[in-house]
């Protein structure tokens, strides 16, 4: 993560919740979880072995997305900008990816 924007968002920021399905691009997903270790956060997707279901990791990510947090940076795949809609966030385009925060 190169941009200096990353610096600035750590500071308050617990959570990273990977909203695109990206554990199939194991370069981003090795950058971003390895960034959020560095930084004390905790990521809501990896790539394990044995993971939970797909079904439980969607409907935990619906139910965070209904009430996003402002301790939480949400990824999106460039490809995903279309589900950059809520009014309550601000995108940005930053490294190849697309960064979702609480206004």
């Amino acid at each position: 993560m190169k941009d200096e924007h990353w610096e600035e968002w750590a500071g308050d920021k617990e959570h990273i919740v990977f909203v695109s399905y990206i554990v199939e691009n194991q370069g981003l997903l090795y950058s971003l979880s390895n960034y959020a270790v560095k930084n004390n956060m905790t990521v809501n997707n990896f790539y394990l072995a044995h993971s939970a279901a797909r079904s439980d990791i969607n409907k935990a990510l619906e139910e965070e997305l209904m009430h996003p947090q402002k301790n939480t940076l949400y990824i999106y795949k460039m490809d995903d900008e279309n589900l950059c809609t809520q009014p309550e966030m601000d995108y940005i385009q930053i490294d190849g990816i697309i960064v979702g925060t609480v206004k």
